[in-house]
């Protein structure tokens, strides 16, 4: 039966997208090349809007959920406002703030305990802050992430199926099936969005993605304290990348919210090739960050010295590869610690 679904639901993604890229370009919904883009050729943008109204369906479908489909469509609905008006980025970060502690509340997501060697952690009351501004930095991480062509969408793709697989190990049977369908209409979106890319995903995909991840993350961490484990081992890659640019940035005196081409994908892509950047994310997830996330979901070992051992080469990779770049392309990492000696 799922096997079927997941059918339907790549179909119906691939159809619909087809439609939007003619819509698109009727209505000139369009990207046009900047000197921070990393394409440059007029394409169609806004194509999440598609994966999202799809997976709605699908969280409804599956789950049931009306906070969770609520608060997927608001964050669906601020993309596309951001598409079409480009808001302003502190708006969009306090909207994030809010709706995610919305979603917390509706959801019933007031608890959660966070066991970190042999001391355990719990986040409620006020303290149920930390998981929400955690969950918003993991939508903008997201959204910052999405920048090459395919980058975004291979990392959702990998990220859902590897957890419906974890998730089903663990008879959580609905959100497993949830996440294959995430993965299954993301990877329907892939098809137009590999390089070079024939549509991009936009802000209204890439918000609700990464909505939908850290949604999932709060969810499966109410359920097993272990299971957050599993996700930040299995979105490593984004995570290491977004977190370190960001502190290189804060730690120099640069303005965050301000558009820049300083994280390491960017500056890989812009060194090689874009495709040599998605090479080397796959073979990160599959080879390194999928065996270890198993690992931590069955519970074969501590989870967060798996998840040291995960996040511990990506870091060294990080900080020699951004070393070894032009250091006037971005601030890295190394070249801050440099200074400071």
């Amino acid at each position: 039966m799922l096997i079927l679904q997941s059918v339907v639901v790549f179909l119906a993604t691939l159809v619909a997208l087809r439609t939007y890229l003619r819509f698109a370009f009727n209505f000139a919904l369009l990207d046009i090349p900047n000197p921070r883009s990393s394409h440059r050729l007029i394409t169609p943008n806004g194509g999440g809007v598609v994966v999202g109204i799809v997976s709605l369906v699908v969280i409804f479908a599956c789950l049931s959920n009306i906070a969770l489909s609520f608060i997927a469509a608001a964050f669906l609905v601020l993309g596309v406002a951001d598409d079409l008006a480009d808001l302003n980025a502190k708006v969009k970060l306090i909207a994030h703030f809010l709706l995610l502690l919305l979603f917390v509340l509706l959801g019933d997501l007031t608890s959660f305990r966070l066991d970190v060697g042999y001391f355990h952690l719990s986040f409620s009351g006020v303290w149920i802050l930390v998981p929400v501004i955690f969950a918003v930095w993991v939508v903008n991480a997201h959204n910052f992430m999405d920048g090459i062509d395919g980058l975004a969408a291979m990392e959702s793709l990998f990220v859902f199926l590897a957890a419906a697989v974890g998730l089903y190990t663990l008879n959580y049977s609905a959100l497993s099936a949830v996440c294959m369908m995430l993965g299954v209409s993301t990877l329907a979106f892939l098809i137009s969005n590999f390089p070079p890319a024939k549509l991009f995903m936009g802000n209204s995909g890439s918000y609700f993605l990464g909505f939908c991840i850290a949604a999932m993350m709060l969810i499966s961490w109410r359920f097993q304290s272990l299971l957050i484990w599993m996700w930040l081992i299995f979105y490593a890659a984004f995570m290491v990348d977004a977190t370190l640019t960001l502190l290189g940035r804060l730690m120099v005196g640069q303005n965050c919210f301000k558009a820049h081409r300083t994280h390491l994908y960017q500056r890989l892509s812009d060194r090689y090739t874009v495709k040599a950047v998605l090479i080397l994310l796959i073979l990160i997830d599959l080879f390194w960050l999928l065996p270890i996330g198993i690992f931590a979901t069955k519970g074969l070992a501590d989870p967060f010295q798996l998840f040291v051992l995960a996040y511990s080469p990506l870091v060294g990779l990080y900080i020699y590869a951004a070393s070894n770049l032009n250091a006037n392309q971005a601030v890295s990492i190394s070249s801050v610690l440099k200074k400071s000696r």
